[in-house]
């Protein structure tokens, strides 16, 4: 403290009716506030404001600011270079809860887009029915080939007895000393699961009518991209010598890919199953590749 006598001022001190005899100040003070004569009179806070109205504000060091400063840590407080108004900067993202529901927010969207964007791309696209079968030229590519084919009938006359006795007992787990029964049992057991397959999510009679017929799997490869229509010719028993086609189209492929058709429903009821097909790989206008059924002339 700085010594005043009683009734004398000294450098610290104002001479005037107000002006008092002593020094006194309080302890523990964080911030001291000066104005002018003119202006307004105004409690002065003791946390002074380090963000807001501040020209080259003071660094404010050894504080918790996590508490005082909402959230604002103070290791995200940094001296900067003053640039125009401000001369802080101040981190307030950390630890507050806008920050988090943003980032929650933007992942969201994030999987979102990426979840759209993989049902865009695995959509499943269906044949469309050839109105007018041409013949084509031949020109085989060893770059295009078929690699593997899958035929499944899905019968409306559903699984036999001696079969469903089969599955009851794979199912339940018992044993069996007839090792032909097992053989049967265990080569009957892909049918059931393709039937079960094809039949999944049909609750009405209704339903299952339209999956049963034939089913066509076709896994093929292109060794350079190209644009390549698989086409499946096919003849029924109730057409004779009728030959029918559905083909998909796939723009730039490169790779093993796998294509289906279908002959199911009212066609199958109407015209009878599939007695003959061949289906091919057609690129640039020519057929590059073939598979073909032993009936097929």
């Amino acid at each position: 403290m700085l010594d005043a006598q009683t009734r004398e001022t000294d450098l610290h001190q104002v001479r005037r009716a107000l002006g008092d005899d002593d020094f006194l100040v309080r302890c523990n003070v964080v911030a001291v506030r000066m104005r002018n004569e003119r202006e307004t009179f105004c409690v002065p806070w003791i946390e002074p404001e380090i963000v807001l109205r501040q020209v080259n504000a003071a660094l404010v060091a050894n504080c918790n600011h996590t508490k005082n400063y909402f959230g604002i840590r103070a290791t995200s407080i940094v001296r900067v270079k003053p640039n125009g108004m401000h001369a802080l900067r101040v981190d307030t993202c950390l630890n507050r809860p806008l920050y988090y529901k943003m980032r929650f927010a933007a992942a969201v969207f994030f999987l979102s887009f990426l979840t759209l964007s993989a049902l865009a791309k695995g959509a499943r696209e269906e044949p469309k029915v050839v109105e007018k079968v041409t013949p084509l030229p031949v020109a085989f590519d060893p770059n295009f080939e078929f690699r593997k084919t899958k035929l499944v009938f899905v019968s409306e006359k559903g699984i036999q007895a001696k079969e469903r006795a089969r599955e009851s007992t794979s199912k339940l787990g018992t044993k069996s000393n007839s090792p032909g029964e097992k053989t049967a049992t265990v080569q009957d057991a892909p049918i059931i699961f393709e039937r079960q397959y094809r039949l999944f999510g049909a609750v009405t009679a209704l339903d299952q009518r339209q999956r049963f017929g034939d089913y066509f799997d076709f896994f093929w490869r292109a060794r350079r991209p190209s644009d390549v229509t698989v086409r499946l010719e096919y003849r029924q028993e109730k057409l004779h010598e009728h030959v029918q086609a559905q083909e998909i189209t796939y723009r730039n492929v490169h790779g093993t890919h796998k294509t289906e058709f279908k002959v199911i429903g009212d066609d199958y009821f109407d015209d009878g199953r599939v007695i003959a097909w061949r289906c091919l790989l057609i690129a640039s206008g020519r057929i590059v590749a073939e598979n073909r059924s032993f009936l097929w002339e």
